[in-house]
């Protein structure tokens, strides 16, 4: 089963789907997959450079970490350098983090997250799809369990 999610790592929303996402990966394990697609919001001050981090982590195999630090420590995103967030996530090369930081290298994969969600009418982060179906807001652990077993039992998804 695919979920993927358009989210922005300064929306309070995002935060708290990825909670539930970590729970539900943790039951579910392989029989789910969950995409994270870039859509930073514009009035989001950091939310465009806190995904060039992301990417730029990526390119050196940590982006599920910095993923998970800065959802873990989005309230000093702005105030903490990504510098500091690279080095916490264990980032080997920070040289090369912050030349890819500094450089419009990432650009083309956040826009194009961008120009999705434009095109798919996103409402806001975050915005949850599941086998296709665009549900919306964040899901409740709750909820996104029992779609997860009524897909995986054959069920078309919807939202509940």
């Amino acid at each position: 089963m695919q979920l993927i999610e358009l989210g922005d790592y300064q929306c309070p929303g995002c935060k708290g789907f990825h909670k539930v996402w970590s729970a539900a990966s943790s039951r579910f394990g392989r029989a789910v997959a969950l995409t994270y697609v870039h859509y930073p919001l514009e009035y989001h001050r950091f939310a465009f450079k806190a995904a060039t981090a992301a990417e730029c982590a990526k390119r050196q195999g940590r982006f599920a970490e910095m993923h998970e630090a800065l959802f873990a420590d989005q309230d000093s995103i702005g105030k903490k350098s990504f510098e500091s967030f690279a080095d916490d996530v264990s980032v080997l090369d920070l040289e090369s983090f912050r030349q890819c930081m500094a450089t419009t290298d990432t650009l083309p994969i956040i826009r194009e997250g961008i120009a999705v969600g434009r095109a798919l009418k996103v409402p806001g982060t975050p915005t949850i799809f599941v086998n296709g179906l665009m549900l919306g807001g964040p899901l409740s652990e709750g909820e996104l369990f029992l779609l997860i077993e009524k897909v995986l039992a054959g069920t078309p998804p919807r939202r509940q």
